[in-house]
């Protein structure tokens, strides 16, 4: 429309009048208490019950914990790095230059992911992989896992990127070692928000959740 106004094909641009309708109410965020997404993690069957925990205890996003290779874990120095990302069975690199990073291991991580590791180790392999040597697919286990369980807990709003936007909220209230810096446990609940926790700051990216 602005190349045809400007070329006098029409007398004005129709398309600078137009008016959005204003969108309708938000969709309510999860309000659950922090034992209540222990119980919910640990009725979770594996391997969602390893991916829920991990995403807490480091706050990567699903498609970056889905494609982490053994190669790009170190238990003996507890650190991942985050090199690849994954959707729907394609990898691509992670969606910013910043993303690409190195993520301390608290000790319960280190613990699941050495549980998973095998006795013969490819360091290609994916440490989440399917019989086939393939990724899991998020929603598959969205589906079969995630739903199944907050139906059976009666818990609503909870996805893999909620557990995300947790880890940093948790992270900073040190809710897993029992040592709250504001609330007590009796206040503190889990609203992830963007607000709160999207600008991820150098504090909380490099705080460890001690989950034992």
């Amino acid at each position: 429309m602005a190349a045809a106004e400007i070329a006098d094909l029409i007398p004005n641009n129709p398309v600078r009048k137009t008016r959005f309708p204003r969108r309708g109410p938000a969709k309510q965020r999860a309000v659950i208490a922090p034992e209540k997404v222990r119980d919910f993690m640990d009725a979770l069957p594996e391997p969602s019950r390893s991916v829920a925990w991990l995403l807490v205890l480091t706050g990567l996003r699903i498609g970056e914990l889905l494609a982490v290779r053994w190669r790009n874990v170190d238990l003996e120095h507890g650190t991942l790095r985050v090199t690849e990302s994954v959707y729907a069975g394609h990898f691509d690199v992670p969606k910013t230059q910043r993303s690409q990073r190195t993520v301390p291991l608290a000790a319960k991580a280190i613990q699941i992911l050495a549980a998973r590791k095998p006795a013969v180790m490819n360091p290609e392999a994916l440490v989440f992989a399917t019989s086939n040597g393939t990724p899991f697919d998020r929603h598959n286990l969205t589906n079969k896992h995630l739903k199944p369980t907050c139906k059976k807990l009666n818990l609503v709003g909870v996805s893999w990127h909620w557990l995300t936007l947790s880890a940093h909220l948790w992270a900073r209230c040190k809710l897993f070692s029992g040592i709250l810096l504001r609330k007590s446990p009796a206040k503190c609940i889990c609203i992830p928000s963007r607000r709160m926790l999207g600008q991820r700051s150098k504090k909380s990216r490099n705080c460890l959740i001690d989950a034992n």
